[in-house]
């Protein structure tokens, strides 16, 4: 039979929810037909082994193959992409694969000049008789900045939802996604306004309390206007798993100044503590640079940011020349390797207050220490000053020796 007939054969399967057969059968065609076996067979038993199966990596590469066999298809492209958009949150680790899937269709769509050009294209179903190249890239571009978004990387995120707004400046879908990334950089202001452009009738966001925050490490690092920052998409308020609004992370030379949004009132004025503003406090860290996976090490720390806000938001709250011992013995970097497995705390030293509108905040900053050196403190070997004066830094350095 032809791969059509096989195709058309395998519908019969599929029409009856028999998938684990009809993959069965056209995984035996592909064994023996050897050659002849077109894309469209890979692309649709891939298809239905990512849907229906739990070998991801058979799926994946059947739709590789397809690829590699027709690299000008977008049909091929489109499916695979819709397949990834369906796993993505489980396994983050085909985001790459389907950004490959939307570059390469809009790589496609953009060779589109003539009506000659488009004829070329009738045959695949991605080209419909609705099609329209502009509206398709765009919609493209805002698919890739979703990607984007997922994988972190706000700012290749911003720029490819730039580029769908440039040529699809109203759509309101497009403004939201912007309203989220700005928001994720913790651009809150902007994000307001990328909001006011999806709905003209909303009201203004009273983001005080971050500016305040924002404003006094821009004076600690000028010209910093957009450091790194680690957002959420879903807050805390709004049911995400989250405590922090965000995360911002400054570039202090040789170490990476790390600052939390979030344990504060930042937008409008909610408790009755006129003094003080949320919980009182933000937390800080200066991470020694190093040989290390940056973007790694820096969502490392901004985890455990989270899981330190987790414990404030359930009730305990931290002072200064405390220690947080956690058990561990592993160290805290991504690799497990360092020395670094608790923290004690201290003021921030470059600046331990900040006066919001909301009332003040007071920056706590963590300090990664030992397990020996931990134990020394529960042993009242040392308290945690003595410690903390012995340590001579108030910077995080994984590579350090214990002192203890």
């Amino acid at each position: 039979m032809k791969n059509r007939e096989i195709i058309e054969k395998y519908y019969e399967f599929a029409k009856q929810d028999r998938y684990e057969e009809g993959i069965a059968f056209l995984e035996d065609y592909i064994q023996n037909a050897g050659d002849s076996v077109s894309a469209e067979v890979f692309a649709v038993v891939g298809n239905d082994v990512l849907m229906y199966t739990d070998e991801l990596e058979k799926g994946i590469g059947y739709f590789h193959k397809a690829m590699e066999l027709e690299p000008e298809n977008p049909d091929i492209y489109w499916s695979y992409f819709t397949d990834l958009e369906e796993i993505t949150d489980e396994h983050p680790e085909t985001l790459d694969d389907a950004i490959l899937c939307l570059t390469k269709i809009i790589e496609i769509l953009s060779k589109i000049e003539t009506e000659e050009d488009l004829e070329n294209y009738a045959e695949y179903d991605y080209i419909d008789e609705d099609f329209d190249k502009e509206e398709d890239i765009a919609g493209r571009y805002g698919d890739l900045a979703e990607m984007y978004k997922k994988k972190r990387d706000y700012e290749k995120a911003e720029e490819f939802i730039e580029k769908a707004l440039a040529i699809e400046p109203d759509d309101s879908y497009f403004n939201f996604v912007k309203m989220e990334i700005l928001t994720a950089k913790g651009r809150v202001q902007e994000a307001d306004a990328a909001g006011d452009e999806e709905e003209e009738d909303d009201e203004e966001i009273d983001s005080a309390g971050w500016d305040a925050i924002v404003e006094a490490f821009e004076e600690l690092y000028p010209g910093q206007k957009d450091p790194k920052h680690y957002g959420v998409l879903i807050p805390w308020s709004l049911g995400g798993k989250d405590p922090l609004d965000g995360i911002s992370i400054y570039d202090g030379g040789d170490y990476w100044h790390f600052v939390s949004f979030g344990l504060s009132e930042l937008y409008e004025k909610e408790s009755d503590n006129l003094e003080y503003s949320g919980f009182g406090m933000e937390l800080t860290l200066k991470l020694k640079k190093g040989s290390y996976d940056v973007d790694g090490e820096l969502a490392c720390v901004c985890g455990i940011f989270q899981q330190i806000a987790r414990l404030v938001f359930n009730g305990e709250m931290f002072y200064p020349y405390e220690y947080l011992y956690t058990g561990q013995t592993q160290g805290m970097d991504i690799q497990g390797q360092s020395n670094i497995t608790g923290f004690i705390t201290v003021p921030e030293p470059k600046r331990e207050l900040i006066n919001t509108p909301n009332g003040k905040v007071e920056l706590l900053e963590f300090i990664g220490v030992t397990d020996a050196e931990l134990q020394a403190i529960m042993n009242k070997e040392f308290s945690v000053k003595e410690l903390y004066e012995k340590l001579g830094s108030d910077i995080t350095a994984y590579d350090r020796a214990s002192l203890v």
